[in-house]
């Protein structure tokens, strides 16, 4: 056995500093894509970035691939694997073979390294990777001739007896390179979030129906995965329209939406997602003819209102209780409601507070603290307000207050502590007069008087 080092100057033995050495960096911290952020729209060419395909500016049977940067693994031969660094100086021209099979066939564009050339290559390192296609009768697995090594660029769908590519065939299948999935995995794996980017806006708010989203990169299930742009999608007309990533099993996240009817209940996350493979990062409420507003684009904010379903505003998180586009890795939140208005009771009966309801996914043997906050009185100087927290439509616990003289306003701190079971769970606020005779209200205020609020966190 022996212990080596590498990058070293030459020295009296004229050591020799090998490509594995010098590509170690790469190899050991980097995953493998395309440098800078690209997108598409849609998920279709016309694409921006390193190394992104579209048609020709008069389409003909070739695709254009533009310059750029890249990471991609190889082995060469006789050596080791590790991660080259390719560059395109300007754009290639790719030719797409003609089909005569009678059905419609997909084209995968990869980058593609020579192993024999790795070890060996020409003077100017021209000939060590190259744009290569492989045909596939699938449009979701390449089962003709992949590379041994190679980065997939975007899939061409050849229709029979074609004679031009259009836009609306490349489908685009970059990811971007950034710090290798493995590196973080154990420090992250307890929660998804979003480490970057992935932020939606309404192209042109009141008059679309269309918004886009910045690339990003994100977290799940502990694997850190880029995420591609997306620009000038087309949203359904009076929807709510939820946007779900989920683990592609390539190093990027796909990019699903599921639509329900404006302010109905959350839908479940696509495709049988749960919260270890699945992350919700936004919801788009769109109108009849446009997406009305910034308000109408939900990514977890607690200030938002939109959508609203059964009288309760989704602010950061869903009906379901999925966290609507986590941000922090050591997140603690897992639902949050406030309220600008109150509720009255005038009897010894609990009343729901409105809008202060929270379906909660809680992890396994947790220890929750549930903060209550909002303003009260009475109209009978001396009656007792009673606020209770309700767990799954059962009341667990309860405070109560006097008001010291009449329509004396209050704002008033609870918390409590609960370790439910493991799963989901309904926190709601309930209010009643515990005493006296006249009404008593209790929530929130308009500005600048405190609103109500109930907040759900991991203590």
């Amino acid at each position: 056995m022996a212990i080596t080092v590498g990058v070293l100057a030459g020295g009296t033995n004229s050591h020799q500093t090998t490509s594995e050495e010098i590509n170690t960096p790469a190899t050991d911290f980097f995953s493998d894509g395309v440098v800078g952020s690209h997108g598409n729209t849609g998920g279709v060419a016309p694409a921006t970035g390193a190394f992104a395909v579209n048609a020709q500016g008069t389409p003909n049977a070739t695709v254009a691939v533009s310059s750029g940067v890249a990471y991609v693994t190889g082995t060469p031969s006789g050596g080791n694997s590790q991660r080259f660094r390719v560059k395109n100086s300007a754009s290639s021209n790719v030719t797409i073979s003609a089909n005569s099979t009678g059905g419609t066939r997909y084209d995968y564009l990869y980058i593609k390294l020579d192993p024999t050339k790795l070890a060996n290559p020409a003077v100017d390192a021209s000939d060590v990777a190259t744009l290569v296609t492989s045909r596939s009768t699938s449009n979701t697995t390449d089962n003709g001739t992949p590379p041994t090594y190679g980065l997939l660029l975007a899939v061409i769908t050849v229709a029979n007896g074609f004679s031009t590519i259009t836009n609306g065939n490349i489908t685009d299948s970059r990811v971007q390179t950034g710090a290798s999935s493995t590196t973080y995995t154990n420090y992250f794996a307890l929660n998804n979030f979003v480490e970057s980017g992935c932020v939606w806006s309404g192209d042109s708010y009141g008059s679309t129906l269309n918004a886009s989203m910045t690339a990003g990169v994100v977290w799940i299930g502990g694997s850190r995965l880029t995420v591609p742009a997306v620009t000038a999608r087309a949203f359904t007309a009076s929807k709510d329209t939820y946007i779900d990533l989920k683990d592609a099993g390539n190093g990027t996240a796909s990019i699903n939406y599921p639509e329900v009817s404006n302010n109905a209940a959350s839908p479940a996350l696509f495709g049988s997602g749960t919260t270890t493979d699945t992350v919700r990062i936004g919801i788009i409420v769109s109108g009849g003819s446009s997406i009305a507003a910034v308000g109408s684009v939900n990514q977890g904010q607690e200030t938002k209102v939109l959508p609203i379903a059964s009288s309760i505003p989704y602010a950061v998180t869903d009906s379901l209780g999925n966290l609507i586009c986590p941000r922090d890795p050591n997140n603690k939140l897992l639902g949050y409601r406030q309220v600008s208005a109150f509720v009255t009771s005038a009897s010894a009966v609990d009343v729901a507070v409105t809008g202060l309801s929270s379906v909660v996914n809680v992890p396994s043997g947790r220890k929750l603290s549930i903060k209550i906050g909002g303003i009260y009185y009475s109209t009978v100087s001396g009656d007792s307000v009673q606020v209770a927290l309700y767990e799954d439509g059962s009341a667990v616990d309860h405070v109560s207050y006097t008001p010291d003289s009449n329509n004396f306003y209050h704002s008033v701190p609870w918390e409590f502590t609960r370790t439910p079971t493991a799963g989901t769970h309904t926190y709601a606020l309930f209010v009643q007069r515990n005493s006296g005779t006249g009404t008593v209200r209790f929530g929130g205020d308009t500005a600048p008087s405190p609103k109500g609020y109930l907040k759900v966190e991991l203590s």
